[in-house]
C-alpha cells in the first residue's frame, strides 16, 4: 500500500476516536450537571448537612476516635485559646 493511504486511514481512525470521545464527554458532563442540580435542590430544601454547618472538629474526634477523647480530658488553662489546625490540613 501507498504510505499516503495508510496515513489517511490512521488519521481517519484518530479523528473518529476523538469524535467518539467528545460525545462521551458531553454525556458525562450532562450526568454531572444533573447530579449537581439535584444536590443543589436538596440543599435548598434543607436536606444537606453542609447547609446546616456539619460537625465540629471535636464532634468528629469524639465520633472517630472515642478512646483518644477520653484519655485527653480537660485542656490545660494556658492552651485553651490556641488554634486547633496547623498548616490548614
Amino acid at each position: 500500500m501507498n504510505k499516503n493511504i495508510i496515513l489517511t486511514i490512521v488519521m481517519g481512525a484518530v479523528f473518529f476516536m476523538l469524535a467518539l470521545q467528545a460525545f462521551q464527554l458531553q454525556g458525562i458532563n450532562a450526568k454531572i450537571d444533573a447530579k449537581l442540580t439535584g444536590a443543589s435542590i436538596a440543599s435548598s430544601i434543607g436536606g444537606s448537612s453542609a447547609q446546616q454547618g456539619g460537625e465540629t472538629y471535636e464532634q468528629m474526634m469524639a465520633r472517630m476516635h472515642p478512646d483518644q477523647v477520653k484519655k485527653q480530658g480537660a485542656v490545660p488553662k494556658g492552651l485553651e485559646n490556641i488554634p486547633s489546625m496547623v498548616g490548614g490540613c
